[in-house]
């Protein structure tokens, strides 16, 4: 009997050893499933983040996808405008010029107009000028002899009241006062400029 004793004892002691060290697996175990659980949480929890950190940032690259090309829009749209408005300015401009040159000849064919007309209208007066002092001239000889031939006739007695005398010194002073304001006039008379010459003699 003694002898069964220790048997027990050694069974218990092993039986005791046997459930101490399932217990440890156990608690091993679950602190490994429990730290598992924890390791996929965080992960699943970073994964998520990861995946919302993604869908931002594509969400992101979207809208500056989308805003860069609205801009690139823009920007046609402002150049195709500019250089729209660049071509209507370049046409304006010349025909602008076109009807400022117009103007501009029809001006200066005003302007040569109103001067052949002046250069007309002089030359007509300086004839016309002409004309008078050489009919007046041609009277005023005419008169001369006349009175010239009256004053050859028979002789008077006085040659100081003799009146054909005087009428001849009278005409001849008159011819030389009219010969004086002729050259006056002529040389208060400008010159006409070439162009008007020419265009009167055309």
């Amino acid at each position: 009997m003694p002898r069964r004793r220790p048997r027990s004892c050694a069974r218990e002691e092993a039986e005791r050893e046997a459930a101490s060290a399932v217990a440890e697996l156990a608690a091993r175990k679950h602190q490994h499933v429990e730290e598992a659980r924890l390791t996929g949480e965080e992960t699943d929890a970073a994964i998520r983040a990861l995946r919302a950190q993604l869908r931002d940032a594509r969400e992101q690259h979207e809208r500056s996808a989308a805003e860069a090309e609205a801009l690139l829009g823009e920007q046609e749209e402002l150049s195709r405008r500019y250089r729209h408005e660049a071509t209507e300015l370049a046409q304006r401009s010349e025909g602008l010029v076109v009807e400022l040159r117009s103007e501009a000849s029809s001006e200066r064919t005003r302007a040569v107009d109103a001067e052949l007309r002046a250069a007309r209208q002089e030359l007509s007066r300086l004839r016309g000028a002409e004309a008078q002092h050489r009919a007046t001239a041609h009277a005023w000889a005419y008169e001369r002899k006349q009175l010239l031939r009256q004053a050859d006739g028979p002789p008077r007695k006085s040659r100081k009241e003799d009146p054909h005398a005087a009428a001849v010194r009278q005409v001849e002073k008159a011819m030389a006062r009219a010969r004086v304001a002729q050259q006056q006039q002529q040389k208060r008379v400008p010159p006409q400029p070439r162009l008007q010459s020419q265009a009167v003699q055309q």
